[in-house]
């Protein structure tokens, strides 16, 4: 039996993103001490209802925003601390894919597996679009 690897590939501690407002001293805090730990190999999927900072984490976490406080290590590296130069490469590496499906919306009214089910199976064939085209895009270059 193979001994499984833990390596922790991305890591947020203590995440908090506000955005100023029109009024002074006043500001919406959009994510309050998030802590989350990603290891290689692993897929993260953030549900939630809509505004609860879904979309927001995940642009924190590839530094699409900046995070207010708080720190993000990619690979054991502390992508906030970096520079955009230094980060460049290494944003080259992350693939990191915001699914935001306007299709993943769920009546509360209804029983809710039936509905993840249906989602879950229009996000499997949406990836596989992606497999296929990345497996073609490949094979081209090869040629």
């Amino acid at each position: 039996m193979s001994e499984v690897k833990h390596e922790v590939l991305l890591q947020a501690k203590g995440i908090y993103k506000n955005f100023e407002t029109s009024k002074k001293d006043q500001a919406v805090h959009a994510l309050t001490n998030v802590d989350l730990t990603l290891y290689r190999g692993e897929t993260l999927a953030l549900v939630g209802e809509s505004g609860c900072g879904k979309s927001t984490l995940g642009r924190t976490l590839i530094r699409m925003l900046p995070a207010t406080r708080g720190s993000v290590t990619f690979e054991g590296q502390n992508i906030t601390a970096m520079k955009d130069k230094e980060f460049a490469p290494l944003r080259r590496r992350m693939q990191a894919k915001l699914w935001q499906a306007l299709y993943f919306k769920f009546d509360y009214e209804k029983e809710y597996l039936p509905q993840l089910e249906e989602n879950l199976v229009w996000l499997g064939a949406e990836l596989q679009k992606l497999t296929d085209y990345q497996q073609r895009r490949n094979a081209y270059r090869k040629k």
